[in-house]
């Protein structure tokens, strides 16, 4: 991947950590390896089956993950 997975990464972060795999655009190992290598105590992984890289043409699927990760924001205080 040209924007690379792992420690060098995430590092040290402590901030809650939030990956969304979507597509076949990304390796889907990429994506644990990268929630992997962070920190945080606080991850989360949402896998939304069937969605492209931009949601083109799913706008019930878009609509769906941004109340997820609004959600996640609120849960943690973080919406403001």
């Amino acid at each position: 991947s040209p924007f690379g997975v792992g420690p060098g990464v995430c590092g040290a972060r402590r901030a809650p950590a939030r990956t969304l795999e979507a597509d076949d655009a990304v390796p889907q190992f990429h994506v644990q390896t990268f929630l992997d290598a962070c920190a945080s105590r606080d991850k989360t992984l949402r896998v939304m089956k069937g969605a492209n890289h931009y949601y083109a043409g799913q706008e019930e699927m878009l609509d769906l993950i941004v109340a997820n990760v609004k959600a996640w924001l609120q849960e943690r205080n973080l919406d403001e």
